[in-house]
């Protein structure tokens, strides 16, 4: 809850990605500390990210190769009509030195 805390509250990020199947993780839901109030405890991602108009990308993979920082990712969603969720073609450019292999 705290990284998506921190993720929501810097305007320099666009969106997230995982490789997970969703945005929240398997472990989603209050930690210790956390009031049983808060709106954000079962579904932090959902809740403070996109809620901060950041979107989400799940089922990525080979994210392990791209460098900590100074990459380009470009996100190509499929315009779908009236729809929450959908497909998206995601490219990641690395620049001249990068260490993405």
């Amino acid at each position: 809850m705290k990284a998506a805390k921190w993720l929501a509250a810097h305007p320099n990020l666009s969106g997230y990605g995982v490789e997970a199947i969703g945005i929240d993780g398997l472990g989603a839901g209050p930690d210790a500390d956390d009031a049983e109030d808060d709106p954000g405890a079962f579904g932090p991602g959902h809740y403070y990210l996109l809620g901060a108009d950041k979107y989400g990308l799940t089922s990525l993979r080979g994210l392990e190769q791209l460098p900590v920082s100074g990459a380009w990712i470009v996100v190509a969603p499929l315009p779908l009509v009236g729809g929450t969720a959908g497909p998206a073609r995601v490219f990641a450019f690395v620049p001249d030195g990068g260490e993405a292999e």
